[in-house]
């Protein structure tokens, strides 16, 4: 996002007691990427970053000193808007998501993709060739949206073996409602609809502390989550649903403001975390880190509710109830089977749903049923028993 301008003094009341993540500045950031929008950590001494729009389809490595040493040329590729970088769980692919969408009116998202080859670095020559992923939300019907519904703009996505997570930016909705939709699309080469898995609430207090502009995924699973004044940590989840693990929510603090648009996990010990921002009216423009292990071994994360199922009557002689409690996300699947494990019923729930009648003919006979709640990606949240009397 390009600049602005801030007024430092209206935000005292805006922040919350959370912890506060104290920054060292490593070093300033080379003026050629005086926009950094995305980050990369290769090594202790190697970052890789870019412009966002307004810059040639570039990719800039720099050492912990500041000094640029490495310019990529990107063939194949355009920076319409460049927002985020990232790296697979594999490291066999650099992802560069150009879906930066302030005005909310681009048909043209892509991610692009380029093979990392099997060297002591990331790209062994200097001009890069890219695959292109282009895709659409499957929930944007026009272009630009009413200012209600400005959430699809976009900074921050991650990379895990077979999918791409790409999180939203409110900013611009009118009005402001400090969350983030989570939409997941595969790895592969095309034309694909992002399909919508979650939508999570941030902090609705003020959209520079809510509205997401970087992520970044470690390899041992830990996702976080950053504003321009926050940063979310998500641990201890199933499967990739980072919303139902624990979470922790840091401050940068009020001394400590600038416009940050990139994280990055240092890959050595999941524990440096590293940050740029964007230099604006002479702040930012940096380099910073910080240990989010020591944060969080220190303090008590706060566990989001789990996804349960309540079965009513039981036993039952005709119709069932099922309730959903707790986590309860759109596009999910309710699955009823047999004693013998076969399958009698599949039934898509809605977001918001959550009781759903089950007709006594959906029980052929008396004895035990499992009712089963899987995500919209197929990974499993509940399961209960169903025991049919007549």
């Amino acid at each position: 996002m390009k600049t602005t301008v801030f007024k430092l003094f209206i935000l005292l009341p805006l922040f919350s007691a959370c912890q506060t993540a104290n920054l060292r500045v490593v070093c300033s950031l080379p003026s050629a990427v005086k926009e950094s929008s995305g980050l990369v950590v290769e090594s202790p001494n190697r970052f890789w970053t870019h412009n966002d729009s307004g810059d040639k389809a570039l990719l800039y490595q720099f050492d912990s000193t500041g000094v640029l040493r490495r310019t990529i040329v990107v063939k194949n590729a355009s920076n319409i808007d460049w927002e985020d970088i990232a790296i697979d769980a594999n490291k066999e692919n650099f992802f560069i998501g150009d879906f930066g969408n302030n005005s909310q009116n681009r048909q043209d998202l892509a991610i692009y993709k380029i093979s990392i080859p099997v060297s002591t670095t990331f790209f062994s020559t200097d001009t890069v060739t890219a695959d292109k992923i282009s895709f659409s939300y499957e929930d944007q019907r026009d272009f630009p949206p009413a200012d209600s519904l400005k959430q699809f703009d976009a900074e921050a996505f991650i990379a895990t073996t077979d999918s791409i997570y790409i999180f939203t930016k409110d900013f611009d909705s009118q009005p402001y409602q400090g969350k983030t939709r989570i939409y997941r699309l595969p790895k592969v080469l095309g034309t694909h609809t992002a399909k919508l898995v979650r939508i999570l609430e941030t902090d609705n207090s003020w959209k520079y502390n809510g509205a997401i502009t970087g992520a970044s995924l470690g390899s041992d699973g830990k996702l976080l989550l950053m504003s321009y004044q926050k940063l979310w940590a998500f641990t201890n989840y199933p499967n990739r649903q980072f919303w139902l693990g624990n979470r922790k929510e840091l401050t940068f603090g009020l001394t400590q403001f600038a416009q940050r648009e990139a994280v990055a996990l240092a890959p050595w010990d999941n524990c440096t975390v590293y940050i740029t921002s964007e230099e604006t009216q002479n702040i930012g423009g940096n380099l910073s880190t910080f240990n989010i292990c020591r944060i969080l071994s220190k303090s008590k994360e706060t566990s989001t509710s789990k996804t349960t199922l309540r079965i009513a009557p039981t036993p039952s002689v005709s119709d069932v109830t099922v309730a959903i409690s707790g986590e309860v996300f759109d596009k999910s699947v309710l699955k009823v089977y047999n004693a013998n494990g076969s399958e009698i019923l599949q039934k898509k729930i809605t977001q918001g749903e959550t009781e759903i009648s089950l007709a006594s003919h959906t029980f052929p006979s008396a004895g035990f049923y499992f009712c089963k709640l899987f995500s919209a990606e197929g990974d499993p949240l509940s399961m209960e028993k169903i025991l049919i009397i007549r």
